[in-house]
C-alpha cells in the first residue's frame, strides 16, 4: 500500500540532504586550506599511523643531523688544533737544529731556550682548546682545562733509571741537580739522607753556570732533595737506585755521574680510558675491598653507606662532590652474591657488606673518557681525544698519591716530556741535549700527524652518514606526502564538483518545499 509522505517527513530529508553536502563542501574547503588529506585522526586512521611513524624518523633524522653537525664541530677543531701543533713542533725542530750546531754560545743557546718555553706555553693553550665551552681534549671532565703548567724531572744516569720524580716549586728556567763529588759511584740513592755526605748534592738555576749547596732528607722511605725554590721527591720502586759523584773539572759532561734536571712541563687533569676504579674516601689502605662499578658514568660520584640492617642496605649518592645527595636501599646480597647499589649510569657492587660498613664513603670515578654521538639508528662516533694520549705529559693516576705525577712512557708519545728535555738542553747549555731532543722530535711529530690523520677519518665518515642521512630525508619526506598531502588539482576538482552538489541540493530543495505554516497543520 502507499505510504503517505507528509511535509515533515519531505522538510527532515532535504534538511539532512543540505547537511551532508554542506559537510562534505566543509571538509574539501579545510584540506584545501591545509593542503593535507588528513587532519586528524578520524580522517584515516590507518593513514595517521603512518604519517606518524613517517614524522618519527624525520624527528630521529633531525636529531642525528644535529648530532653531526657537533660532531663536524669537534673533529674540526681537533684538527685544526693539531695543525697548530704541528706547526709549533716544526718551530721546535728549528730552534733543536740550531742549538745542535757546534758554533752557538751559550747565551744563543739560552735564548733559543726562551723560545722553546714559548712554545711550550703555546701547546699547553691548544691543548686546552674549546669547542662550544667545552674542553675537546679534556675526557668527560670537558669542563675543566685538560692541562696546566708544571715541574717535570728527568736523569740521564742509567744508574737511577728505576727512579720516578715528583718535582714542586716554582722556577722559570731549569733547575740543574747534581750528587757531589765526595759522593762515592754506587751509592744507593736512599743514603743521600743519612747525613754521610755533607753536602749530598748541589744546584743550579743558570745552567750550571753558578751552584748552590742544597739538603736533603729521608720522607716516607723517598730522598727529598730541598733545591731552593723546588723541591724534588725522588721514588726508587725498586729500591736499588744508585747515584755517582760529578768531578767539577768535568762538569759539562752529561755522562760525568748523576745529573738531574728540573724543567717546565704540563700535566694533564682530565680523565683516561680504563676501568671503573672504586676508592674508600679519604684514602685508607685495605680498609675497603670487594668493590666494582659498571656502567657509563660522566662524572665522580660519591657513595655513602648509612645503614645495614636485617637484609637491607640503605645508602645515599652524590655527583655534585658532596653538595646534595640522594637516598636509596635495596637487598644486602648474600655471599656469594654482592650487594648491588644502583647510581647514575650504572651501579655498584659491593662484597661482604655489614654494620661495621655503616657511614664509609666511596667514590666511583669514572674510566671512560670518550663522547660518542649517535649519529645514526645503529652508528655512533667518538668526537674527542683524551688528551693525555694525543700531547703526553704528567699525570696523577686516581688514588695513587704515593706515586705522584709520573711522564707517559713510550717513544714519540710524550709531547710535552719532550719539549721539557729541549727546553733542558737548550737552557744548559747542552749540545748533546739538543741532538738527543731533534732524533725524538722525528717519532713526535709522526705520532701526532696519527693523531690528524684519525680526525680526517672520522671527516670522512661525518660526511659520507650526512650524504645518506640527506637521501634517507628526502626519501621519508616523499613518503609522508604521498601519505598525507593533498593533490591540488584534484582536490579542485572535488571541491568544484561538490559545491555544484550543494547548489543543486538548495535549488531542488527551494523548489520542492513551499513552506507555510498550513502545510503543518
Amino acid at each position: 500500500m502507499a505510504l503517505r509522505i507528509s511535509q515533515r517527513m519531505i522538510y527532515s530529508n532535504m534538511s539532512y540532504g543540505m547537511n551532508n553536502t554542506l559537510s562534505g563542501l566543509m571538509n574539501l574547503h579545510e584540506q584545501n586550506t591545509t593542503q593535507k588529506k588528513v587532519n586528524r585522526p578520524a580522517d584515516d586512521p590507518y593513514a595517521t599511523a603512518q604519517i606518524m611513524q613517517s614524522r618519527n624518523t624525520l624527528a630521529s633524522i633531525s636529531q642525528y643531523t644535529d648530532n653531526l653537525n657537533m660532531a663536524k664541530g669537534w673533529i674540526s677543531s681537533c684538527d685544526s688544533t693539531l695543525e697548530l701543533v704541528q706547526e709549533q713542533l716544526v718551530d721546535l725542530q728549528t730552534i733543536l737544529q740550531q742549538g745542535a750546531t757546534g758554533h752557538l754560545s751559550e747565551d744563543q743557546r739560552r735564548d733559543l731556550g726562551f723560545r722553546a718555553q714559548s712554545i711550550l706555553d703555546q701547546i699547553i693553550n691548544l691543548s686546552n682548546t674549546q669547542f662550544g665551552g667545552r674542553h675537546i681534549f679534556s675526557g668527560h671532565k670537558t669542563d675543566a682545562s685538560a692541562y696546566t703548567r708544571a715541574l717535570g724531572a728527568f736523569s740521564k744516569d742509567s744508574n737511577l733509571d728505576g727512579v720516578s720524580y715528583r718535582a714542586t716549586g716554582d722556577t722559570s728556567s731549569t733547575v740543574l741537580i747534581q750528587v757531589d763529588q765526595s759522593v762515592p759511584a754506587g751509592t744507593p740513592i736512599t743514603d743521600l739522607a743519612t747525613g754521610a755526605y755533607t753536602p749530598p748534592f748541589r744546584y743550579s738555576n743558570d745552567g750550571g753556570n753558578t751552584w748552590q749547596d742544597g739538603t736533603c732528607a729521608l720522607v716516607n722511605g723517598n730522598v727529598v732533595f730541598n733545591a731552593g725554590a723546588v723541591k724534588l721527591e725522588a721514588i726508587d720502586a725498586s729500591g736499588t737506585a744508585v747515584v755517582g759523584g760529578v768531578d767539577p773539572d768535568n762538569a759539562k759532561a752529561t755522562d760525568n755521574g748523576t745529573w738531574i734536571y728540573v724543567s717546565p712541563t704540563a700535566q694533564y687533569q682530565g680523565d683516561t680510558k680504563g676501568v671503573n676504579i672504586v676508592q674508600q674516601y679519604p684514602p685508607i689502605p685495605g680498609s675497603f675491598t670487594g668493590g666494582q662499578a659498571y656502567g657509563n658514568f660522566s662524572k665522580d660520584t660519591a657513595v655513602r653507606l648509612d645503614n645495614v640492617s636485617g637484609t637491607t642496605v640503605e645508602y645515599s649518592y652524590s655527583i655534585d662532590n658532596g653538595a646534595t645527595w640522594t637516598s636509596a636501599k635495596v637487598p644486602l646480597g648474600t655471599a656469594p652474591q654482592p650487594s648491588t647499589l644502583y647510581i647514575p649510569g650504572g651501579y655498584l657492587d659491593l662484597d661482604s657488606v655489614t654494620a661495621a660498613d655503616v657511614g664509609k664513603q666511596l667514590i666511583v670515578k669514572p674510566y671512560s673518557a670518550d663522547i660518542e654521538l649517535s649519529i645514526g639508528s645503529n652508528a655512533s662516533i667518538v668526537v674527542n681525544n683524551v688528551g693525555l694520549d694525543v700531547f703526553g705529559g704528567l699525570f696523577q693516576a686516581p688514588f695513587d698519591e704515593a706515586s705522584g705525577p709520573q711522564p707517559v712512557n713510550g717513544y714519540g708519545k710524550d709531547l710535552f716530556g719532550l719539549v721539557s728535555k729541549a727546553i733542558a738542553a737548550l737552557e744548559t747549555n747542552s749540545q748533546e741535549g739538543c741532538q738527543q731532543a731533534l732524533g725524538e722530535l722525528e717519532g713526535t711529530m709522526e705520532y701526532v700527524l696519527g693523531y690528524r690523520t684519525q680526525a680526517g677519518s672520522r671527516a670522512n665518515r661525518v660526511t659520507s652518514i650526512e650524504n645518506q642521512l640527506e637521501f634517507l630525508k628526502y626519501d621519508e619526506e616523499g613518503r609522508l606526502s604521498t601519505i598525507e598531502d593533498a593533490d591540488l588539482s584534484e582536490l579542485l576538482s572535488k571541491l568544484s564538483q561538490q559545491q555544484l552538489a550543494y547548489n543543486s541540493v538548495l535549488k531542488s530543495s527551494s523548489m520542492i518545499m513551499q513552506l507555510s505554516l498550513m502545510n503543518f497543520l
